[in-house]
């Protein structure tokens, strides 16, 4: 497939992940939205695994790696969103992955051209304005959002090895799905009781919808790490940021400015410099 195919395909990933991100925020209970993405992911995962090749075994180590840096992410990111603007924590979260991926994958060996470093550093700088362009996040808000950043680079970081070493991409996911399923249901269940399910039902189509659009940005991501850098696919997700805000102003009524015009359009152009570099 044509690298401009792969990196339209991520762009529309993020689109997604934008979307569920944005039913998290707007919902009365976060958590209980998460619990419902974490459900369909689970009936996704053992559906798949009943039907597809499971991961080969080098790959378990990072998968099983991924699931713990999850956990980690929803704790982090319930409470980021309980606590600050999904305009103002969402880039501030999505914002460090990219350079920080794009380090680790350095170390691990993966290189990107001048110009792909390029691309991915102007993505980053273009969320940082973004960030900046709400105003300055207390401290508390900062250091949650900042925390699920570096969750983001933990889990793509390891997603993208594993997913390499899986020998099918579905395997993968639906491993992964069944792993953070159990666990996030589990704890769930322990924490509210028989009364999850009455509040799940009362969802209505958000939790199934905000599911799907996690699971199959999720899937295409996986895919998009076995024939792109991991650094460009980080990139190219935090491309949701831009997705995020304007979700943010149409749904929340969040105010929109020059300045996050401007860090649209270095976005933009970061995925486009990306784009050309491939």
């Amino acid at each position: 497939m044509p690298a401009e195919a792969a990196v339209a395909i991520v762009l529309l990933a993020a689109l997604a992940h934008a979307g569920w991100n944005a039913l998290v925020k707007t919902s009365g209970d976060g958590f209980l939205v998460l619990v419902a993405i974490r459900l369909t992911g689970l009936v996704f995962g053992v559906v798949m695994l009943a039907i597809v090749p499971w991961p080969a075994g080098p790959s378990w180590p990072w998968l099983i790696a991924a699931a713990l840096i999850h956990y980690v992410y929803y704790i982090l990111l319930t409470n980021t969103y309980r606590l600050g603007d999904l305009s103002q924590t969402y880039p501030l979260s999505r914002g460090v992955a990219p350079l920080l991926v794009a380090a680790l994958a350095w170390i691990a060996g993966e290189a990107l051209s001048a110009t792909g470093i390029a691309g991915v550093a102007l993505t980053a700088m273009g969320i940082a304005v973004l960030a900046h362009a709400v105003g300055r996040a207390p401290v508390n808000v900062t250091l949650f959002a900042l925390g699920t950043g570096a969750a983001i680079t933990g889990y793509t970081t390891a997603s993208g090895i594993g997913v390499r070493l899986a020998e099918g991409v579905l395997g993968y996911s639906a491993a992964l799905e069944v792993l953070t399923g159990l666990g996030v249901i589990g704890y769930a269940l322990w924490d509210r009781g028989p009364r999850l399910w009455p509040q799940l039902a009362g969802l209505g189509l958000k939790g199934p919808l905000a599911g799907a659009l996690s699971v199959g940005g999720y899937v295409v991501a996986l895919w998009a790490m076995t024939v792109l850098p991991l650094a460009v696919v980080a990139a190219l997700r935090e491309t949701s940021v831009v997705f995020g805000a304007l979700l943010g102003v149409l749904l929340l009524r969040e105010p929109l400015g020059t300045r996050r015009v401007m860090a649209a359009a270095m976005v933009a152009t970061g995925a486009a410099v990306i784009t050309w570099a491939k």
